[in-house]
């Protein structure tokens, strides 16, 4: 159980706190729609939406441009607002009211966040999401991942929290987007540190007998072809890690203390410091044994090459004895 923030505001698109997130929602949905302020928004009504939260790493990164564009195809309320690394919007309901019933966040490093859709409108956005054309190294079907949580709204005076893999959000919040996106940082990150896990959980089988083998046998039943080739895939995923999972969002250096807080006591729950640290140490093992076999083959190298030079000492000797004999025999 970890309670979360009460005192949860945004910014509006002139940088001041928003009276509301009712209203903040409104005058962005107007800005972003280029709308006069004050005409119906496309936000879905408070409390409308409750239920799950799915989460879906399905690439190795999304071409943000060609996913702005395709969604913006499908209509305006599909892209609402663009961040450094993100994309934000509704998505519609198009075989029921034709209004938004859900959120969706697109994030560059391949993850989709969808708040409060049916399981067709989901698997809809993820046959878009898997096209090449806005996906760049589409995971295989083993590797995809895919998280759910459920939330719901607090009853008057209720206190916002997580636990159980439940969203307990403040009613007066359930238009706010941004208090959603805050969030949905945290679950993305989490659902990708996933695929990182086990990947290095790969790579940990892999190299398993190696130790072993090298302890029975005095040898490392690997190629330096093969050794190369784990130590240049674990430097990509301990990069990857760094860069993806790591670090604070750039998004909420400029946003307001309460949406930071939000986004640490969501990555709190879901342990993510805990889990990269074990990640860590993961990559660490793997890469001292990595080191040893390659110094190992590097070793068995230098002493072929050390028994080549002694040959050739040897040849070289031995044609030097026999040419001299040679010449002696012909002298006499």
């Amino acid at each position: 159980f970890i309670s979360l923030p009460d005192g949860l505001e945004a910014l509006n698109e002139e940088g001041a706190v928003a009276a509301t997130p009712e209203a903040l929602t409104a005058l962005d949905a107007d800005l972003e729609l280029g709308r006069a302020p004050g005409a119906p928004d496309l936000a879905p009504a408070p409390g409308a939406g409750t239920g799950r939260v799915g989460i879906h790493c399905l690439c190795d990164a999304f071409d943000m441009p060609a996913l702005a564009a395709a969604l913006e195809a499908r209509g305006a309320p599909h892209v609402t607002r663009r961040y450094e690394e993100a994309l934000a919007g509704h998505v519609v309901d198009v075989r029921g009211s034709g209004r938004p019933t859900g959120d969706a966040f697109y994030f560059e490093y391949g993850v989709a966040v969808f708040w409060g859709l049916t399981r067709e409108m989901e698997d809809d956005l993820v046959a878009l999401l898997a096209s090449p054309t806005v996906a760049s190294g589409p995971l295989p079907p083993a590797e995809v991942e895919v998280d759910e949580f459920e939330y719901v709204y607090a009853a008057p005076g209720g206190r916002p929290s997580i636990a159980n893999d439940t969203l307990t959000l403040p009613h007066r919040h359930a238009a706010d987007q941004a208090i959603k996106f805050a969030i949905s940082h945290a679950l993305a990150q989490s659902t990708k540190l996933s695929l990182y896990e086990e990947r290095a959980i790969a790579i940990v089988e892999r190299t398993r007998h190696v130790p072993a083998t090298l302890a029975s046998t005095g040898e490392v039943a690997l190629s330096r072809k093969q050794v190369a080739r784990l130590i240049g895939r674990l430097f990509l995923q301990r990069t990857a890690v760094n860069l993806r999972v790591l670090d604070t969002p750039s998004y909420f250096w400029n946003a307001p203390d309460s949406l930071q807080v939000l986004y640490k006591r969501v990555s709190e729950y879901l342990e993510l410091e805990e889990r990269i640290g074990v990640l860590d140490a993961r990559f660490t093992m793997v890469a001292e044994m990595l080191a040893i076999a390659r110094d190992s083959l590097n070793g068995a190298t230098q002493e072929q090459l050390e028994w080549v030079v002694i040959i050739l000492i040897v040849v070289e000797v031995i044609i030097g004895l026999f040419t001299i004999w040679q010449g002696t025999t012909g002298h006499h």
